[in-house]
C-alpha cells in the first residue's frame, strides 16, 4: 500500500472501511478523504462460523482490489483459530489471517468463514534452572507433527536430560528438539519440565575415567539414561563396582540402546517397573521368563556392626540425623526378576549350567558379575569376597562379613519379592550375578540375618533381587 509523501500527491489508494452509517467507502486524495460514488465495491463479510466471542463485521472493498484482511478477534472454547476459508466446512478456498484477499472483479459479495481446529498449546518450565532464556509456548494443530524448540534454560553444573509431561519425570518424555504429535480428538494445555541431569562424569564413560581410580577409591557417576547418580569404587579385586543398587525404572516406552547400556542392540523391556509401598505389590507378577520389577520408592537401610537387622529410613535426610555415616551407598534401589537383570523379554532358552548371560540392564560399559563357575577364580563374586575378605566360600561364611555389608561393598539386606510380597526386608539380600543354574534358577549373591554372606546362592528367576553392576 502506498501512502503520499507530499501534500500535493494526487495518487488514490483505496482503504476498506468498516461499514457504519457516517463513514461510506471512499478513496484517499492528498490529504482529503471523500466519497467516489463510480468505484465499483463488494462486501467482504468476516463470520465466526460458531464462534462463542468477539464481533467483525463487513468491510466495503473495491472490486478487484487487494486489501489485507484484518486481524481475527474471534474465539471459540477448546479451538484455535485456523485461518479464513470460503465455505463453512473448509473445502473453499483458505486464507490465513491478516493475508491478502483480492474481491471479485465484478461487485459480488463475499464472506469467509473462520475455521476452527482442535490443538495442543505447549508451555516449557524451566524446573529450578539458574539462568538461560525463556521459552514461549508454543501451538501444535491437531494431528500435525512440530519439533519442539531447543531448549534455551540452563542450569549450573548441569545438562538437559529431557523434556517430561510431569516435574519428577514420571510421565511422558521427550527428547530436546523430538517431534510431538497434537492430539487429533481434542485440544489439550501441555507442561513440559526440563530435566536435568549432573554434567558428568557419566558412567557410561567408565573406559575413560576408570584408569584414575585408586584401589580404595570412591567417585560419583552419572547413568545418562535417567540422571540418576550413583557411587563407585575400585576394590581391592581391582574391578570398579557400583557400591549401592540399581535404581533404574524400565519403561515399555523407553528404549535401552548399546549407547547407554549392556545390550547389543536396541531393547524395549515387555513390562514397565511397577512402583508400591510398603510391603504388597499387587502389580507383580511372578514369571520366570519375562522381565518384572518393581521399585519401593526413596527407602535407604543402614547396617551398624552390631545390629541384627538393618534400620530403614524413608529418606537421606532421616537416615544421617540417625546415623552421620549413612549415604547413598544405603538407597536401596529397585528390585529385579532375572529376565529383567539380564535385559531380556524371553529367558525360556537360556537353560545351560555356568552359562552366563550376554546382556544386562547395567549401563554400557558395565555388567553383571558372574558367580560360581567351573572353578572359583571365574567367578566374580567369589574373587571380590575372597580378595575383600581376605577369604571365599561357596557356602556360608562369616569371616570378613562387616567388610561386605558395610565398606567397601555395602551390601545392604533389601529382602526379595515373590508373590507379589516383599519378603525378609532388613534382614536377607540378595543380588543377581550373570551366571545360570538352569532355566529356572540363576545364581547370586545372598546376604543373611545371621551374618552370613554366600557368593554361590542361587534363587528361582522369577523372584525380585538387587542388581550392582561391575565395570567391563
Amino acid at each position: 500500500m502506498y501512502k503520499p509523501t507530499e501534500e500535493n500527491d494526487e495518487t488514490t489508494i483505496y482503504y476498506a472501511f468498516y461499514i457504519t452509517p457516517d463513514i461510506p467507502y471512499g478513496t484517499y486524495t492528498g490529504n482529503n478523504i471523500h466519497y467516489d460514488a463510480t468505484l465499483n465495491t463488494t462486501t467482504v463479510t468476516l463470520d465466526g462460523n460458531g464462534a462463542d466471542s468477539g464481533e467483525m463485521g463487513e468491510y466495503v472493498v473495491p472490486a478487484g482490489k487487494s486489501f489485507m484482511l484484518p486481524q481475527n478477534i474471534y474465539t471459540k472454547t477448546g479451538y484455535v483459530f485456523n485461518g479464513w476459508n470460503t465455505e463453512p466446512s473448509g473445502t473453499g478456498t483458505t486464507y490465513s489471517d491478516q493475508a491478502n484477499f483480492v474481491t471479485p472483479s465484478t461487485p459480488e459479495n463475499t464472506t469467509l468463514y473462520a475455521q476452527w481446529a482442535h490443538a495442543t498449546t505447549i508451555s516449557f518450565d524451566s524446573n529450578g534452572s539458574t539462568g538461560g532464556k525463556a521459552m514461549q509456548p508454543i501451538i501444535i494443530l491437531a494431528g500435525d507433527t512440530k519439533k519442539l524448540p531447543t531448549n534455551t534454560y540452563t542450569k549450573d553444573g548441569y545438562v538437559l536430560l529431557e523434556w517430561n509431561t510431569e516435574r519428577d519425570g514420571t510421565g511422558d518424555f521427550y527428547a530436546d528438539e523430538a517431534d510431538f504429535t497434537a492430539d487429533t480428538t481434542e485440544s489439550a494445555s501441555i507442561t513440559l519440565y526440563a530435566r536435568w541431569m549432573k554434567d558428568g562424569p557419566y558412567m557410561q564413560d567408565v573406559a575413560t575415567w576408570g584408569n584414575a581410580l585408586s584401589i580404595g577409591e570412591e567417585m560419583t557417576a552419572i547413568d545418562k539414561r535417567d540422571g540418576k547418580s550413583y557411587i563407585v569404587a575400585r576394590l581391592a579385586d581391582n574391578n570398579i563396582w557400583m557400591t549401592q543398587n540399581l535404581d533404574l525404572d524400565l519403561r515399555t516406552d523407553r528404549i535401552l540402546t548399546p549407547e547407554n547400556t549392556d545390550v547389543p542392540e536396541n531393547w524395549a523391556p515387555a513390562n514397565s517397573t511397577v512402583r508400591f509401598t510398603g510391603y504388597s505389590i499387587g502389580d507383580w507378577v511372578d514369571n520366570y521368563d519375562t522381565p518384572i520389577s518393581a521399585d519401593p520408592g526413596e527407602l535407604y537401610l543402614y547396617t551398624s556392626d552390631s545390629a541384627q537387622e538393618d534400620y530403614k529410613y524413608t529418606s537421606l535426610e532421616d537416615c544421617v540425623a540417625a546415623h552421620p555415616d549413612c549415604s547413598m551407598h544405603n538407597h536401596i534401589g529397585n528390585y529385579y526378576n532375572w529376565s529383567a537383570a539380564v535385559a531380556n523379554n524371553d529367558t525360556s532358552g537360556m537353560t545351560t549350567l555356568y552359562d552366563n548371560a550376554p546382556d544386562s540392564i547395567c549401563p554400557a560399559g558395565w555388567r553383571l558379575p558372574t558367580a560360581i563357575g567351573n572353578s572359583h577364580e571365574t567367578s566374580d563374586l567369589l574373587v571380590a569376597e575372597e580378595i575383600i575378605t581376605g577369604t571365599y566360600s561357596t557356602t556360608y561364611t562369616t569371616d570378613g562379613f562387616t567388610k561386605i555389608r558395610r565398606s567397601p561393598m555395602w551390601l545392604i539386606r533389601p529382602g526379595f519379592i515373590r508373590t507379589g510380597v516383599l519378603v525378609n526386608s532388613l534382614y536377607h539380600g540378595g543380588y543377581w550375578s550373570s551366571t545360570i543354574n538352569n532355566g529356572y534358577w540363576a545364581y547370586s549373591m545372598y546376604v543373611s540375618l545371621a551374618n552370613h554372606a554366600y557368593p554361590a546362592s542361587y534363587d528361582p528367576t522369577r523372584i525380585g533381587l538387587a542388581v550392582r553392576c561391575m565395570a567391563q
